[in-house]
């Protein structure tokens, strides 16, 4: 390698071919915006800011990546070709060596050199403000000089810095590189892109500075690059602020951090030179001391290869090492959550029968707790009239019939509902007498409905607990046993209960008859709805064709005026046409639908006056119905002025300027904002 800086390299003009002069249009100078910075530094946040804010950028924009989730704003056209191009020198982009000087008097250099050409008309074509970001530039200074000048374009730069310690950890992540390799390559991409480009239009930024204050950043950008940003407005404020979020920087080092001994004493100087020109603008005293860090970087090239490619060695043996014990490491956890979750569902299975024994026994002692009841109950049913004990009997009767032929003809079960409901009409005539026992015995029917239910599910659960034992080992037959014996005895329990579903029948028909009557209920309400609904609509109508037909007639001709207005608004807004609460809003609504139609509300004047409806987000029209016309507040910028001149006060500046400045209203809704929003 030849011991020649490649700063004295970028002071010469390389050979290159010769390129056609490229077509613009007469008198349109053609200006570049081009963003230098070393990979990871914030050059796509950057360049996605420039256009944004009315820069164009490349036609065929790479696709955004799991690294870079907001895209990297630069042509995949050219990246691929530099990607070529770095390969045909010997070189690719991650290299911290100079590019070899040989390459830039080559033939190799004239035939990339007219590719280049054509894919930068291909991609920008002819705008008069582009955008233009690839960190392998920083590199490459000299061939894309020759490229702008041959289609007499004229490149204004950006160089954007970060922490090189946040670079090379974020490098490290992405690529693998090495930490101590990732320092090298920020040195070498600072280092050149600042002395290639030394006395042209440029500005230094601070990434973080970027995603601090973007407006500053902005408005250096336009002052030191002697260009105006077209869509640098407020009104693209939140578009910007929503793309450069924090969330964009994903490795963020200390400052002090930088002064740790592991940075080499270069990279130290470098980063801080960077820093006070991107806070207090350039120093040319600090020339000097960027080119001897250059000098000295290239000169000591040859001496950090070997170390530099050792270290590379070493870094991929470790790696390779790393990830053989990272997948040992994930297949040994693999297998011990496999063991584990087995263990865990087997123990599960286990408590699972034990508390389904629990729970089986509970239910047991409560079934035989309300069989005790009911046997109480029945004992005070005897002791009543002679009548009742008789139908007690049969009813008791009847039922055993019913479980013992359930099974039976359909005409033997209709005969016995027609029997159980002649019961259940003479009962009813003796409810006076045993009005207290039948409520004891409702009772008794819910909580042996509640019992049934609850064995229904504890029959599934022994279902579903059997399965699972039988499914997990052979070896627990034990359980499958005990899990048969349980579901005996469920079935035993239900058919102790068997006998109550002649009376759950009944309650279910009594409440499919109270289901009908809410029917009903709900229909008449709806009916009652739609009548208001209509009695509603008829007297906005008459309303409007009254204030139509009778009072503005009259506004015209009367010499006060506001007077008259303000009537009109109180009988609007004072009329009570809604009765029911639920359409209060659609009342409110017809309301500003007529003011609007007859002149009397302009939402957008009353939005501009009221500086806590515009902050709150409030539907205007709505605010003033509902507080606004209370407050006495004006309706319009007409209002406003008679007001002012019935009372002879002077408006408020926001009113004046309001008034002033309001065009003529246009039929618009209003912004379904807060609590106040439109339905």
């Amino acid at each position: 390698m030849s011991g020649t800086s490649s700063s004295a390299r970028k002071a010469e003009k390389p050979k290159t071919a010769k390129a056609p002069a490229a077509r613009r249009p007469k008198g349109r100078k053609l200006v570049c915006a081009v963003v230098l910075g070393m990979h990871r530094s914030g050059t796509s946040a950057l360049t996605g800011m420039l256009g944004i804010l009315g820069c164009d950028l490349p036609k065929t924009l790479m696709p955004a990546s799991e690294s870079n989730e907001r895209g990297h704003h630069e042509s995949q056209k050219i990246n691929d070709f530099m990607n070529v191009l770095l390969t045909s020198a010997g070189t690719r982009w991650d290299d911290w060596l100079p590019m070899a000087e040989g390459w830039y008097d080559s033939g190799r250099a004239e035939d990339f050199q007219a590719k280049a050409i054509d894919l930068f008309r291909e991609e920008h074509g002819t705008s008069r403000l582009c955008a233009m970001k690839n960190p392998r530039i920083c590199r490459l200074l000299p061939f894309w000089d020759q490229v702008w000048s041959a289609v007499e374009v004229e490149p204004r730069f950006a160089l954007i810095h970060r922490n090189p310690m946040e670079v090379a950890a974020s490098l490290e992540k992405r690529n693998g590189i090495d930490l101590h390799l990732g320092l090298l390559i920020w040195l070498r991409h600072v280092l050149e892109a600042e002395a290639g480009t030394r006395g042209r239009p440029r500005s230094f930024v601070s990434y973080p500075e970027l995603l601090q204050n973007w407006k500053r950043t902005a408005e250096k950008l336009q002052s030191d690059l002697q260009i105006t940003l077209p869509r640098f407005s407020l009104g693209v404020a939140a578009e910007v602020e929503e793309f450069l979020t924090p969330t964009l920087r994903h490795f963020v080092e200390a400052p002090e951090g930088i002064d740790a001994p592991i940075v080499p004493a270069w990279i130290q100087d470098a980063f801080g030179i960077m820093e006070r020109w991107a806070a207090r603008g350039e120093d040319k005293k600090d020339y000097v001391r960027l080119d001897r860090l250059l000098k000295a970087f290239d000169d000591a090239a040859p001496t950090f290869l070997r170390i530099v490619q050792k270290n590379g060695e070493i870094s991929k043996a470790e790696a390779t090492a790393r990830e053989s014990l990272t997948k040992t490491a994930e297949e040994k956890a693999a297998l011990e959550k496999s063991v584990s979750d087995l263990q865990a569902k087997l123990a599960g299975l286990e408590r699972g029968m034990q508390e389904a024994g629990r729970r089986q026994s509970d239910l047991e002692s409560a079934c035989a707790a309300l069989q005790a009841e009911r046997t109480e109950l029945s004992r005070n049913l005897e002791t009543s009239h002679q009548e009742i004990a008789e139908l007690t009997r049969n009813f008791i009767t009847l039922e055993d019939r019913l479980e013992t032929f359930k099974s039976g003809a359909r005409e033997k079960e209709d005969a016995a509902q027609a029997h159980l409901k002649e019961l259940h009409a003479t009962l009813g005539r003796k409810e006076e007498e045993t009005e207290a026992q039948q409520r004891a015995l409702q009772r008794l029917r819910d909580q042996l409905s509640q019992t049934q239910s609850e064995l229904r599910q504890r029959a599934h659960e022994a279902d579903e607990t059997a399965n699972g034992l039988r499914r997990a080992d052979a070896s627990l037959s034990g359980l499958e046993t005990r899990n048969t014996e349980l579901e005996d005895e469920v079935g035993q329990q239900k058919a102790r209960v068997e006998d109550l579903l002649g009376e759950i029948s009944r309650i279910r028909e009594q409440g499919r008859l109270d289901q009908k009557q809410r029917f009903d209920e709900i229909a008449s309400l709806t009916r009652r709805i739609l009548e208001q609904d209509a009695e509603l609509e008829a007297r906005e109508s008459a309303l409007q064709q009254e204030i139509e037909g009778r009072l503005l007639p009259r506004l015209e001709n009367s010499e006060s005026l506001a007077l008259r207005l303000s009537e009109v608004l109180d009988a609007i807004l004072t009329t009570d046409i809604v009765v029911r609460r639920p359409l209060r809003r659609l009342a409110d609504k017809r309301k500003a639908k007529l003011l609007e139609a007859l002149g009397l509300f302009d939402p957008k004047w009353y939005r501009e006056v009221n500086t806590d409806v515009r902050e709150a987000g409030a539907d205007p029209a709505l605010h003033f119905i509902r507080y606004g016309h209370a407050e006495g507040r004006a309706a319009s910028p007409e209002m406003a002025r008679l007001k002012e001149s019935r009372s002879g006060g002077v408006p408020p500046p926001e009113a004046e300027r309001a008034v002033a400045l309001s065009p003529p209203r246009p039929k618009e809704s209003p912004a379904p904002l807060n609590s106040l929003q439109p339905t």
